[in-house]
This record gives C-alpha cells, structure tokens and sequence, in this order.
C-alpha cells in the first residue's frame, strides 16, 4: 500500500490557516498494513492510534514501582491489538500510529492530523477505529465529524476505563472488539464512539464518569444504538451506509484555536468576557449559562459589544437534558437585548460540540460575516448536533 503522497500531503494540511503546525512537530503518521498479503475473505479496518489508557502496558522501573508506557509505534500498536484473538481472526488492520498522548493533550492540530491521516486511506477499508483517551473524546469526536462529513462508513472511536493488557476482565477487549466489528460490519456512516456495550453519536456524547465503565453517554438524543449478543441494533435516525459513495466525503480539516468557552458561575468577574478575551487574539465566544439561557444584565453590554464587533458569541447551557432555543431566551429581557447586538443560542448543542463547531466554522470559513457564521452554528446541521426546525429563523 503506497501512502507516501497521502503522508506528505498531511503536514501541508497542518501549516494551514487555524493549525499551528508547531503544536504537533514535524512528525509523519506510521502506518502500515498488518499483513502483507492481506486474506481478501475479510474486512479492512484501520486502526488509528492517538494514545489513552486503552493501550497502557504495566512495566516495573528500577525501584519496583509501577508504570505505564502506551503504545510508542505502530508495531507496538499493531502488536497489542493482535493480543485479542478475535480481532487477529476476523479483519485486516491498517494501522496509523498518530501519537501516543494522554488525551488532555490532544487538540486542534491533531484533530485536523486525525482527519488527514483518514483521508489517504479512507478508500482502501470498511471502516475506521481510533483508539483515544476518555478525557476529550466528546471534543475530538465532535471534530472529526465535521471535519470528514457525509462519510460511508463507520468512523469509531473507543476508549476504555483499564488497560487491556495485564488486566484480566478489562473493559478495553469488549469495547475494541465492539469498536472494530462496528467499523467492518456496522450498517453505519457517521462518526461515532462505542464503549461498554452502547455507540454514541460523536456529536452528542459527553463523558460522564471516570471510574465506572459506563464512561459515555448522550444526555439529550440518547445513544444511536447498542452492540451485544444481539448483535448491532441502531435507533432509526442513524445514518446508514445505504446509497453512500466514498467521494461524497466531504473533507474540511480546519479550526480556528482563538474559540474561548466560559463557564458563568454568580459572582465571576465580569473582565473574564470583557476586553481580555479581544486582546487574546479570540474569534469567538461560548458562554455556558445556567439554565435556559438567562444572562445576568450587567453582561448584555459586554457581550453585545463583542458581537457587534464581529466576534461569534454563542450561549449554551449547563442543562445537559435540554439545551436552550431562542424561544426560551426571548422570554428573559437581558438576553432579548444581547440576541438583538447578534449573541445567539447554541440550541440543544452540547458545550463541547459547540465549541468545536465553532472552531471549525471560522476555521473553515474564515472571511464569513457575523451573520454567516450564526446560520451555519444553527441553521445547519452537519453531523446531528442540532436539532434544526425547518422553516423558522431560529439563528
């Protein structure tokens, strides 16, 4: 498989406009097939490794302590997914070593690696596993499914709460076995996560909770299905292989990096949303209300000031079960004020899938008028992670 044009073709995609190549250093993604003559009886399935726990292998130092080192190279990669007979019996793996971080590392310029590194194989296999860390999934999911939209296949990340090797009983055999049935055999094309028996829509997902196994969930939609003894059941609305053609791939790998998202907590210090963010080089605002939307009125004017300067201020809510509409915050006289300077609700978006929405409209995008850039945070639907009323201006 010669992927030498595809590779190059990844570190000009990271020199672009909204990735500072120096995040991400010099260096070329490995990838390589794990057989040389691949068994043409089986599905292709790539295996994009980013790092997290999934692949920590336990060693003991010098003083006896124990430690973690993940998988540095693709052939540690690709050597550690062989240890679950099952994936070594039933698929041809392409693996793609991208990094091997912990995923609080991870951020815009590998997402757009992430993307690029899909792209030059994306014809050549079924579907698509990346093993990734708990922490971000939601905000590199979201990403990859705005960057790769109207994909054919499944595109699944996995992650796991206990490494696979050493642990008898881990998390991490079910869900990459889970991840990687889903990519070659799954009646799916869209980006989504698999753990503990569930998929998620990568747009919807949140992480929940770091101890227990049900690490992912998505508070609003509810799952796109679940994957067991049954074998894979998906809710209606996923989006199928059916009709799907590889070129219909629609590839827009950028992000804007200036995108602050602020927590509203009573009694912050308003200089938080003031002057400070413009001076930071910042395109763009998400401010995470409480509730249904309501602004504190001595914030209206800063707020409204950064809209009528272009900026893209976005209001999301800490109400996991609902979002907000425009309807609910036109009931509040503050927010009426800061929705007529161009401050617009992110709807039933999360906060993280509107954040990185964000990035990647300016990112993308980035001579659009204030105006644009609202329509296409909520009046379009990329990858579902919004639920867009046809026929209203709702933006």
């Amino acid at each position: 498989m010669n992927l030498s044009k595809g590779q190059s073709s990844f570190l000009r995609m990271a020199s672009r406009r909204g990735v500072d190549p120096g995040d991400f250093g010099d260096y070329v993604p490995e990838i390589k097939s794990q057989e040389k003559t691949p068994d043409t009886t089986k599905p292709t399935i790539a295996y994009l490794h980013t790092g997290g726990t999934l692949m920590m292998v336990p060693s003991t130092g010098d003083q006896g302590a124990l430690s973690f080192e993940g998988a540095t190279d693709i052939n540690a990669a690709l050597d550690i997914c062989n240890t679950v007979a099952h994936v070594r019996r039933r698929y041809n793996i392409v693996g793609i070593h991208l990094a091997n971080l912990d995923s609080i590392e991870v951020g815009p310029a590998h997402w757009s690696a992430m993307a690029a590194a899909i792209q030059t194989i994306y014809d050549k296999v079924q579907g698509v596993v990346i093993g990734h860390g708990t922490h971000t999934a939601e905000y590199s999911a979201a990403a990859l499914a705005y960057a790769l939209r109207n994909p054919s296949k499944p595109i699944v990340f996995t992650a796991s709460q206990i490494p696979l090797i050493g642990y008898p009983g881990s998390d991490a055999i079910g869900n990459l076995t889970g991840a990687m049935e889903i990519a070659a055999n799954g009646d799916l094309a869209e980006v989504v996560a698999y753990a503990n028996g569930v998929i998620h829509r990568g747009t919807r997902m949140r992480k929940v909770n770091d101890s227990r196994l049900q690490v992912f969930d998505s508070p609003i939609t509810g799952p796109l299905g679940h994957f067991g003894a049954g074998g894979i059941e998906l809710v209606p609305g996923a989006r199928k292989r059916a009709g799907k053609m590889d070129h219909d791939l629609k590839y827009l790998p950028r992000f804007a990096k200036h995108v602050s998202t602020i927590k509203y907590t009573p009694g912050m210090d308003r200089e938080m949303i003031g002057e400070n963010i413009a001076q930071a080089g910042n395109v763009g605002i998400i401010f995470e209300t409480p509730g249904s939307g309501a602004i504190p009125s001595s914030y209206v004017p800063i707020l409204s000031a950064h809209a009528e300067k272009g900026f893209a201020v976005m209001l999301t809510s800490a109400a996991t079960q609902s979002g907000i509409s425009t309807g609910m915050v036109l009931h509040d006289e503050a927010a009426i004020q800061a929705y007529k300077s161009g401050v617009r609700t992110a709807g039933d978006m999360t906060t993280g899938a509107a954040s990185v929405k964000l990035m990647s409209v300016l990112g993308n995008s980035p001579n659009a008028s204030l105006d644009e850039v609202n329509h296409e945070m909520v009046g379009k639907s990329y990858s579902g992670e919004i639920s867009v009323k046809k026929g209203t201006e709702d933006y």
